[in-house]
């Protein structure tokens, strides 16, 4: 069915928190060749709504609050929307008016077909245009009922073998209705109890299709206006609610906003689900272990591939026929909205081999009790981390592959100072020496180098490691990104105290891997850990009909 995406964008853009103040990510120059600036901006907003849901103070200014977003929502939801319901004729937009006319005829064709096909005395016609618009209806009442729910179960389910698919349908159009009443509030209960009449059990059966199409239509208009009932009270509570309810409240308007802008990139719920097939068709799996399992361990991989990460994005015929998600580093829709933080967590795995490789050129020091002297390895380590820390926390997605933007004359110089302090300070260093000490440095960057290789073999096992049950305590574990499931919702605490890291921790929650000890890669290690567990989780939370499809 034909929907106003525009006025449906404009809509969706007034009643957002306000976002004008926060810093919208970077993207690949492949992102804005192939989609237009309207679906940039719109990423934009989702991924914003996606920090603030899981990591508010990642996205907020310093001394700001999840309310500071709010006031000018409520002040849009009041001004804004009502005039994106004016009529185009009082805004004096023509175009408008010409775009209001063209859907009305689109929808009265569309809905004057379902009305014909479910005339049709051959079922071969009349069951297939029932099951498609049991899905319309399916995916419209998503935000209002719960998965799970009779209804939505029915609705999600091929139409039963009957001799009479007609009063069938209506049967359930109005299971559907009464379960809406019950949700709905006040005001819609006329239009609930004119859509019961419209579908009562004494309708002729020659006026039975028309009724049966007239309840769909009227079902999905009612769907929709409920969804605007329940963000404009969700909305006007939110500057008064307490910091958890204004994180739950973000939570489910991100998870809406994500799961409309992804459909309008991929086209359609259908084609996102073809698209996370593609992908995960080629995870190979061991008897026993967990589906999210699987799926998180491909992500890892994905993540750990020198390849940056991409999407195939779909083209106007959505032909999946030819998608490859093997010869690649792509992902699936699911993973395009927090994709500026996956290619953040690429930089960091790339990043800390890097430093980890740099760090085995140095031989560890023997413990001294007489001198408060730092250790050259670890000083060296904490410098070459803070070197390649800040050239990733300076660019963007794009901007910088491991080392290849640093200098590597300075890594170098680094190393070369390093390893001369390591050998005490009356050591003498020959030219042939440096040159291979320099040397080394520029074969421990690449990817090849069997140390390298290593050391990336023990990262991304660590971060494949299921995680851990979480233990919730105060205090404890990352200040960032850390997102589970509570009831169904991430919860922003499930990964809070750091064993939740998989493999082993010291008393600080921090993980120990061979190759990784000094305190700043551990740090980095777990916050990679807890970055990957929060996309994993959120993820499944926000996409659940399509990751379980």
């Amino acid at each position: 069915m034909t929907e106003n995406n525009e006025d449906r964008a404009h809509i969706d853009t007034d009643i957002s928190p306000d976002l004008s103040h926060l810093a919208a990510p970077e993207r690949p120059p492949s992102f804005s060749a192939v989609l237009p600036s309207e679906l940039i901006s719109l990423l934009d907003d989702a991924y914003l709504l996606f920090l603030l849901s899981t990591s508010p103070s990642k996205a907020l200014p310093p001394g700001k609050s999840l309310a500071s977003v709010l006031p000018r929502a409520v002040e849009s939801l009041s001004t804004g929307n009502h005039d994106s319901h004016q009529s185009p004729k009082t805004n004096g937009n023509a175009k408008a008016v010409i775009e209001e006319r063209v859907t009305d005829i689109v929808q009265k064709a569309f809905w004057d077909d379902a009305v014909e096909c479910l005339s049709s005395p051959i079922p071969s016609v009349t069951i297939p245009r029932i099951a498609q618009l049991q899905i319309d209806l399916h995916e419209s009442l998503a935000p209002i009922l719960p998965l799970a729910h009779s209804s939505m179960q029915t609705l999600a389910s091929p139409p039963s073998p009957t001799s009479a698919p007609l009063r069938s349908a209506a049967i359930h159009l109005r299971s559907v209705l009464s379960d809406l009443r019950a949700r709905c509030a006040p005001i819609r209960d006329t239009e609930i109890d004119i859509l019961l009449d419209t579908l009562s059990q004494d309708v002729s059966a020659e006026d039975l299709p028309r009724a049966v199409a007239m309840g769909f239509k009227g079902t999905l208009e009612l769907a929709e206006r409920m969804q605007g009932d329940l963000r404009d009270h969700t909305l006007d509570a939110l500057p008064h609610a307490p910091e958890g309810e204004l994180l739950l409240a973000m939570r489910a308007h991100a998870r809406a906003r994500e799961r409309e802008v992804v459909q309008r990139v991929w086209g359609g719920l259908d084609h996102i689900k073809k698209s996370w097939r593609a992908w995960a068709h080629s995870i190979q799996m061991a008897d026993g272990e967990p589906s999210k399992q699987k799926w998180r361990g491909k992500l890892v991989e994905a993540l750990g591939t020198p390849v940056t990460i991409s999407f195939d994005f779909p083209s106007h015929n959505h032909n999946y026929a030819h998608a490859s998600y093997t010869t690649s580093n792509t992902l699936p829709a699911p993973f395009l909205v927090p994709f500026p933080i996956l290619f953040y967590v690429q930089n960091l795995i790339e990043a800390l081999v890097i430093c980890a490789s740099i760090r085995s050129l140095i031989p560890a020091s023997p413990p001294s009790t007489t001198t408060n002297t730092p250790d050259p390895r670890s000083s060296l380590t904490q410098r070459v981390w803070i070197l390649l820390r800040g050239e990733i926390d300076g660019g963007g997605p794009g901007s910088a592959e491991g080392a290849g933007e640093t200098k590597i004359a300075h890594l170098e110089d680094e190393v070369v100072r390093a390893f001369k302090r390591a050998r005490g300070p009356d050591a003498v260093m020959t030219g042939v020496e440096e040159d291979g000490l320099r040397a080394a440095v520029r074969r421990v960057l690449r990817v090849e180098d069997p140390v390298s290789k290593l050391l990336a073999a023990r990262v991304l096992a660590f971060l494949r490691a299921p995680p851990a049950p979480a233990v919730i305590g105060e205090g404890a574990g990352p200040r960032h990104m850390r997102t589970g499931l509570v009831d169904g919702h991430p919860s922003a605490h499930a990964h809070q105290n750091g064993n939740g890291s998989g493999g082993q921790t010291n008393s600080e929650g921090l993980p120990t891997l061979r190759g990784f000890e000094e305190d700043v890669l551990r740090e980095g290690l777990k916050e990679v850990r807890d970055t990957v567990d929060t996309v994993v989780d959120w993820a499944e939370w926000v996409w659940e009909d399509v990751i379980v499809a």
